[in-house]
Parts: structure tokens; C-alpha cells; sequence
């Protein structure tokens, strides 16, 4: 993965001897530009690593003609605002009529940041030295016949950038821009696509969700799905350990007994006693003993970085390592019908509107599906901006714990409820059912149609069960059923109960939180239709006719179980539903 640098081999320095005319810029830095260190003292700016990488990412898109983009997920103090602003400063210094930009969160923030570029022009040899029309608060204007300048906003700002085209551009602390996307697409659409062009998206972690974790997240997601492509935006990330300063001695009279935790560091990152020791006095000194506030503000991985802000539903950290396990699947594909009406499956080379398959059916395996139906209000999904949800399916192995395959996509919900049906034929006429609560309607009405065998049915009353016929059929999502379905899987993730391969749904899983009033679902701008259709294939295989033993989770709920206010029972035959005719003008519309 790009975003770990460490995979980075072409351009990697290590020191300034190492420079040659390629890395001009960073001679001409050093020459020229002063700043204060830790320490207070003005020095020649002189980079470190994290400034050489990030140097390093955008010389691999210069060196092969395209627009300079990168995104950086990084940790505090790292130097990664000194470099781009000494970047900018350098290409408005050594070009005539160039403008660049520089926005961050806030007020204070920003002018933090452009004091560095009035430091920079102050303390520049005098030979060196540009005369400015303008040195303010808010702006550097070089005289006439050089005209290049710098200009400072604010993202408060809803709006940016409206003074024109902007060569060279540094947005800091974008996870903290109050209305980020807005803000970036109206500053962005002013830069040029010229090879001479950049932009700096950097920022330190702010939870998961948002629209710097959303765009880190797919740049990482495109870099690992075509290795060696340079062009659009690269994710740079570098963790806690890649700096030598980060690491304190230990005493040599000191039995330094690693704990858990560091073992699995070692194992995984090689890391030294002097690295865990730094990591120990770190997180009780600065952190207060705080693990999450640790890894937010020092992360191992971008992960580590975007923790999702208020409580995960989900335990974190077992997500992690279940993402660990996530792999490509096998086939990607499409059912349609054979001449003898049979599901045949038919590989496409797409990454959406496809079932995602890891295995194939086995014989004798049963299985169970579920199906979260979109709307159908869109069904672009070659629109990356596009935020409308998916319809999603999800089939599990009843014999062998274990998400089998899954389906994404933005099509209308007939040919989805097509597909659907093929699938649960596919796998050994899986029970399955689509939440019902809107457009599932129509994945009901096609399996009824088909004569399917095995829809899930649902129950109003212990001691009735309803015909194939009644409009009982799926499962139906209400808030009692919601929390039953949320707490099962909860229950699954911690006992390690279940294989999922998708890291889609362990994505999905990572953003979904408690939220101050104590609901559960989403962070804004983040799905979760792949999680709730794995829930619901989760819900019909626990309370489905089966011909081998259920899980035996030792906290799942009880096949049977009383609601404390709705006095209704749930039953291994069926989820009680407590709806009543005229309850649900949505579900009457689309029942009809």
C-alpha cells in the first residue's frame, strides 16, 4: 500500500548527500529558508523524514508529467505543514505570475502556518531576496516583473478560492474545515491540471466518517487496487516508529518485560525497547494512560489515525484485526438464466452491480441470505460523489460460520430483486429475506412469484403462524427488532464467530457508532446497507428451519425472548412483528 511508505523504492532519501538535480527544490530550501526549531533557535531548514517523503510522493508524479496530488494521514509534529509551506514558497520564489493558497481549520491554525512564509521571506539572504508589493496578515505580493504572490484563508470560510486560478495549493487540517467538502470542491475546481500544478490535502486524524477520511480512505483503496499508477491523489501516511527521535533508553539495570500489546508490536513492527519505552512514557504522561488518545495522536497504521469518533458499536480492535483477514474475492459477477431456467453465473469485470463471490456452493451446505433494498432515487453509480445507498445482499455459510458472498450496487430494485432470487437459488435455495420495511416489497413479491421455498416468515403472535401468503413474509425492521439485530452481531464480532472477507462490511462496521443520545447507525456520509443485509442473513439463519445445530455464541440472544414493552415473543419460527394494519403508511403503500 502506497500510503505505508516503507513500499516506496524509487525516490526514497535518506539524507542530504544522497541529492542530486532531480531534488534542486530541497537544495535551494536549505540555502534559503530559515526556521525555529523545538528548541527556539533559527536554523536552515534542514527535512526530516516525513518532509522527505512527502517531498519524495510528489517528485513520483512530477518525475512522470502529471498533476502533483497527495493526501497525508499524519501524526502531530511532524513537519509535514513546514515542508509544503517551504514548497509553495519555493515555486512562487522561482516562478514568475504563480499564485498559490493556503487554508486551514481555523483562524489561529492558519496564521500559524503563513507566519512560516513571512519568516521565510524575512530571513532570506538579500541576494536571494524578492521585493513584495504587499507583506500582510493575509498575503504576499512579489513586484512587478516576478507578480507571483501567496494568499491565507480561512475554511470557516464556506466558500474558498474565489480569487481565481491557484497553482500551488496546502489545505491543512482538512478533518477539522467545518463544510470540508463544499470547500474543497470550490477550491479544487480552480486548479489548474497542469504537471507544474499541486495540492496538499494533510490532516491529523478527526474519526472516522468525513470527508478527509472518505478521501484518504479511497485513495488508499484505488492506490492498492493498481499499484504503480501515479496519477490522482496519493496517500502518504508515516506512523510513530519511523522517527528516531521517538524512543527513550532504557536503564541497563531494568528488567523491561514486554506486555502483550508489545509483543505484538514487535512481532508485527520490529520495534526496539527504546521504541516501546518512548510509546509507554508517551501514552501515560502525555495521553493519561489513554490507549485510543494514544494511537489518534501517534498511529501505527491509518487506521489508527481515523478512529471513529463516539462510541464504535463494533469492538475496534477486533475490527482491525479482522481486516487484517480481508481478501479479494474469487469471481466477480452476474446471474442470469439458463435456457432450462437454472441460475447460471457469469463473470464480469467490474467492481459494483456484482455479486462478490469468495466461495463457491458446496454440496450439502445450507445457507442464508439477506437483502437491504435501496430506493431506487438513483442508480448512478459511476458517480463517486454520489451518496444515495446501495442495494446490498449477503449470504452466509450455515455449516461453516462464514460470509460466502456479497453484492453492492446502484440498480433499480426489480433487477436487483432479480438477481437477488438467482443468488438464493445459486446457493442450494438459501432462506433468505430483504428487510421489508420499504422497497423489500419487491423482493418479496418477485420470490413469491417464483414459487421460492424458503422466504423467511415472520410471526405477529407466539402461537400463530402465518400462511405463505400473508404479508408476514421477511423481516421487518422496527425499533425493537433493530436492537435485537445489532446486538446479535455485536455478540458475533466479539466471540470471532464469524469469517467475513468483505472489508466493505468491516468498514461499514468501523463507522457505525453510538451517538451522544445512545442510537446506533452511521457516521454522516458513510453506509450501512452491506451490514444490515449481513444482519438479517445473521437473523434468518438463527430463526430458520435448519438441519444442523445453530451458532452456540455463549452471549447471543435466546432463540426465545421476551420484549420488555412490546409483549411479544420471538421464536426460532420467526421474528415477532408487532405491526398493526395502518402502522406503517410506507410498508401499506409498497404492500399494495
Amino acid at each position: 500500500m502506497l500510503g505505508v511508505w516503507r513500499n516506496y523504492g524509487e525516490v526514497q532519501m535518506t539524507d542530504m548527500q544522497n541529492l542530486d538535480d532531480h531534488f534542486d527544490c530541497l537544495n535551494w530550501m536549505h540555502e534559503n529558508l530559515k526556521i525555529i526549531d523545538k528548541r527556539g533557535d533559527l536554523i536552515p531548514l534542514y527535512p526530516n523524514i516525513a518532509q522527505l517523503r512527502v517531498h519524495n510522493t510528489l517528485e513520483l508524479q512530477r518525475k512522470a508529467g502529471l498533476p502533483m496530488r497527495i493526501i497525508v494521514a499524519k501524526a502531530r509534529q511532524e513537519g509535514v505543514s513546514t515542508y509544503v509551506e517551504a514548497r509553495l514558497f519555493h515555486e512562487i520564489n522561482r516562478k514568475r505570475n504563480r499564485r498559490a493558497l493556503v487554508v486551514s481549520a481555523d483562524a489561529k491554525s492558519t496564521g500559524i502556518i503563513f507566519a512560516m512564509a513571512q519568516l521565510f521571506q524575512a530571513e532570506m539572504p538579500k541576494w536571494a531576496k524578492l521585493g513584495t508589493d504587499y507583506n500582510s496578515l493575509n498575503k504576499i505580493v512579489y513586484q512587478s516583473p516576478h507578480r507571483s504572490r501567496m494568499s491565507i484563508q480561512t475554511a470557516g470560510q464556506e466558500v474558498l478560492g474565489r480569487g481565481g486560478t491557484t497553482d500551488y495549493n496546502h489545505f491543512s487540517e482538512v478533518a477539522y474545515w467545518p463544510h470540508a467538502k463544499k470547500s474543497l470542491v470550490a477550491a479544487l475546481h480552480q486548479v489548474p491540471k497542469t504537471t507544474d500544478s499541486i495540492v496538499v490535502l494533510e490532516s491529523t486524524g478527526n474519526g472516522m466518517g468525513g470527508d478527509f477520511y472518505t478521501r484518504y480512505r479511497d485513495a488508499v483503496e484505488r492506490w492498492a487496487s493498481n499499484p504503480g499508477d501515479y496519477s490522482g491523489y496519493l496517500p502518504v501516511f508515516l506512523s510513530w516508529f519511523d522517527f528516531p527521535e521517538y524512543q527513550i533508553p532504557v536503564r541497563g539495570n531494568f528488567d523491561f518485560e514486554h506486555t502483550e500489546a508489545e509483543r505484538e508490536l514487535v512481532a508485527l513492527y520490529k520495534l526496539t525497547n527504546a521504541q516501546l519505552n518512548w510509546r509507554r512514557h508517551e501514552m501515560r504522561d502525555e495521553c493519561g494512560g489513554d490507549l485510543s488518545l494514544f494511537n489518534q495522536e501517534n498511529p501505527a497504521t491509518w487506521e489508527d489515525a481515523f478512529q471513529a469518533s463516539g462510541r464504535g458499536v463494533f469492538p475496534q480492535a477486533l475490527l482491525k484485526k479482522m481486516l487484517t483477514r480481508c481478501n479479494e474475492p474469487q469471481h466477480r459477477g452476474v446471474f442470469e438464466r439458463d435456457s432450462d431456467g437454472k441460475p447460471r453465473f457469469v463473470e464480469v469485470e467490474r467492481s459494483r452491480n456484482c455479486w462478490r463471490i469468495w466461495w463457491m456452493p458446496g454440496q450439502g451446505q445450507e445457507y442464508a441470505a439477506g437483502a437491504d433494498v435501496a430506493e431506487g432515487k438513483s442508480v448512478d453509480d459511476s458517480n463517486q460523489a454520489e451518496k444515495s445507498d446501495f442495494s446490498t445482499g449477503t449470504i452466509i455459510d450455515r455449516h461453516d460460520p462464514r460470509v460466502v458472498a456479497t453484492y453492492r450496487g446502484r440498480i433499480d430494485p426489480q433487477e436487483f430483486s432479480e438477481q437477488f432470487l438467482m443468488a438464493c437459488e445459486f446457493y442450494n435455495m438459501a432462506w433468505a429475506s430483504p428487510e421489508v420495511n420499504s422497497v423489500g416489497m419487491v423482493v418479496i413479491n418477485t420470490m413469491k412469484q417464483a414459487g421460492y421455498p424458503h422466504i423467511f416468515q415472520r410471526q405477529k403472535h407466539d402461537d400463530h403462524y402465518v400462511t405463505e401468503d400473508a404479508p408476514q413474509l421477511g423481516w421487518r425492521t422496527t425499533t425493537i427488532t433493530r436492537n435485537w439485530m445489532i446486538s446479535d452481531m455485536v455478540n458475533v464480532i466479539r466471540e470471532e464467530g464469524m469469517l467475513i472477507p468483505d472489508a466493505d462490511i468491516i468498514h461499514e462496521m468501523q463507522t457505525f457508532v453510538t451517538d451522544k443520545d445512545g442510537h446506533r447507525d452511521h457516521l454522516p456520509g458513510e453506509h450501512d446497507d452491506l451490514l444490515f443485509s449481513l444482519m438479517i442473513a445473521l437473523q434468518v439463519d438463527l430463526r430458520s428451519t435448519r438441519t444442523t445445530q445453530p451458532y452456540e455464541f455463549s452471549s447471543t440472544q435466546e432463540p426465545s425472548r421476551q420484549g420488555a414493552d412490546s409483549g411479544v415473543e420471538l421464536s426460532m419460527a420467526g421474528a415477532v412483528d408487532s405491526w398493526m394494519p395502518g402502522v406503517d403508511e410506507e410498508y401499506q403503500e409498497y404492500a399494495e
